[in-house]
């Protein structure tokens, strides 16, 4: 079941990659990340609904992490959305990528999470990716 998730959580991101890649030649940033947030949430929402997952916050301490994520989740995806304006879509998708960095360096520092060897691998081959990448596309 986790790898047919896994699946179509990477056909939903591709889309959205692709949509707002278009919608960005057209709109401002802020302007396309207002537009794909309104379409995805009654989609989300039901997603939510069906699946059985808690959709009411029941109070204060369940507030936070959902108020953490509309801040923090905003800016990741104003800066995916400018950084579609300037790059090509696969390069500033795989971009992106380097979220898992910081959420790694974030879960280290606010919940004492080990950083373990695989994540270091990790971290090495995303941030080694992007500068391969980024040569790459020195030279074409």
């Amino acid at each position: 079941m986790g790898a047919i998730l896994t699946f179509c959580a990477a056909f939903v991101y591709a889309g959205y990659t692709v949509v707002t890649s278009r919608v960005t030649g057209e709109l401002s940033s802020t302007t396309a990340t207002f537009w794909t947030n309104l379409i995805a949430l009654p989609i989300l929402f039901a997603i939510a609904f069906v699946s059985g997952e808690a959709i009411r916050i029941t109070g204060w301490a369940a507030l936070w992490p959902v108020l953490g994520l509309a801040v923090f989740g905003g800016v990741a995806q104003l800066s995916f959305a400018y950084a579609l304006q300037r790059l090509p879509a696969a390069f500033a998708a795989m971009g992106s990528h380097l979220s898992l960095i910081f959420t790694g360096l974030v879960g280290w520092a606010v919940y004492s999470e080990p950083i373990t060897v695989e994540h270091l691998i990790g971290g090495t081959l995303i941030i080694g990716g992007l500068i391969w990448a980024r040569e790459r596309r020195k030279v074409a």
